[in-house]
């Protein structure tokens, strides 16, 4: 009886080194094989970029991550923009300035805003590409909140505003907002929109046909 129990203690400690060995054995075979992780692509953006829900099945992608947050103004973005950029994403898709515009900002201030997030973003152009979003149209026909009445044409000014400055510094710009609007007017579609605001299904999957147009044309270019 002595000896099963002086026994037992020698071959637990022999199959706990034998596990350390095993492990050390596996971890360096882990850090000499290249790691296959894919690569991180972020949505960033309010309730409408993230009220799309699944980006990767929207997209037909993986490592999508929808960095969406409904409300989220500006100087929110840019609190948790480090984060984000830390983790060295392969892509980011912005899209930012709604709820500027519906706090009543003019065209130049919800610009600057933007800008000051772009060019940070920018910065990181070594490891990460940069897609700037057109802000989308919204339908004041349709939408109930007054404070939206006659802000269509501050979502075109910031548009114009945010497309001349990517091609003057080089930056990806999609235009979403000529493919969202009744032809000539800057009336987003009464097919995409539930309120006005918010966005249909139909409004998604265009969303994210053009984006991968884009992303596709770009890549070749």
């Amino acid at each position: 009886m002595k000896q099963t129990i002086m026994r037992c203690p020698l071959r637990w400690a022999m199959a706990l080194l034998l596990c350390i060995l095993m492990g050390r054995e596996a971890a360096m075979a882990q850090a000499q094989s290249p790691r296959k992780t894919t690569p991180l692509v972020v949505m960033l953006g309010d309730e409408r970029t993230s009220q799309a829900g699944n980006w990767n099945k929207l997209l037909g992608w993986k490592g999508v991550q929808n960095a969406g947050v409904a409300g989220e103004t500006l100087a929110e973005t840019g609190a948790r923009l480090n984060t984000i950029l830390q983790r060295k994403p392969q892509a980011i898709y912005v899209m930012l300035g709604w709820q500027e515009v519906c706090a009543g900002a003019s065209a130049d201030e919800i610009f600057a805003a933007c800008q000051t997030l772009i060019d940070r973003i920018w910065a990181h152009a070594a490891t990460t590409k940069l897609y700037v979003l057109s802000l989308l149209p919204i339908n004041e026909r349709l939408t109930t909140d007054k404070n939206l009445i006659d802000k269509s044409a501050v979502v075109a000014e910031v548009n114009q505003k945010l497309r001349h400055y990517c091609q003057t510094n080089h930056i990806a710009y999609i235009n979403l907002f000529k493919q969202f609007v009744f032809h000539g007017t800057y009336t987003l579609q009464d097919a995409l929109t539930t309120d006005g605001v918010h966005l249909t299904p139909m409004a998604y999957k265009r969303w994210a046909f053009f984006l991968k147009k884009f992303t596709a044309t770009a890549e070749q270019s």
